[in-house]
């Protein structure tokens, strides 16, 4: 910082230089400690309640972990389901640690789930994949999954095409 200007760096090594006759707004993200939220995406089709217990058991066992216990500020908070897009339920999980010092157990966190959720055979969430184990239900009003039958042809056993598709040649 010169009388001049103000130089900032970025986490992504970005060099930003600011005329100080420009700033009206400073924040500091990093005084005393910093926060950190993973989104975690769980299928439609989990039991929220039993994603929610694995997750708070997940945070806890990072933040209780000899390698990291010292890095955290305070305990991990799992805020519930944030939101439902498609057939995926999102669960973001806030992690305040000291300053900057979030990355590592923000990492360990998400190995862990990815983990966890092949263990209890949950699938991740995916905002494009289509739930329908309940369509039957909703038509003729018996509650019983719906069955589908495989496509007669799959199109990923196409031959890819000869030539430029653009020009027909």
């Amino acid at each position: 910082m010169t009388l001049r200007k103000t130089t900032v760096r970025d986490a992504d090594v970005t060099l930003y230089v600011i005329p100080n006759s420009q700033i009206t707004t400073v924040a500091n993200l990093s005084l005393g400690y910093s926060v950190a939220t993973v989104n975690v995406s769980v299928d439609y089709s989990a039991d929220p309640d039993v994603v929610l217990g694995l997750l708070k058991g997940i945070a806890m066992d990072v933040r209780n972990s000899d390698e990291f216990r010292a890095l955290f500020v305070a305990d991990p908070q799992i805020l519930g389901v944030d939101a439902v897009k498609g057939s995926e339920m999102v669960f973001p999980v806030v992690f305040k640690t000291l300053a900057t010092r979030q990355y590592a157990p923000v990492r360990e966190f998400r190995r862990r789930v990815r983990l966890a959720l092949e263990e209890h055979h949950l699938l991740p969430g995916d905002p494009n994949r289509v739930f329908s184990a309940f369509m039957e239900n909703a038509v003729t009003g018996r509650n019983k999954p719906a069955q589908t039958s495989a496509p007669e042809h799959d199109p990923t056993l196409n031959k890819p095409q000869d030539g430029n598709p653009f020009s027909g040649n």
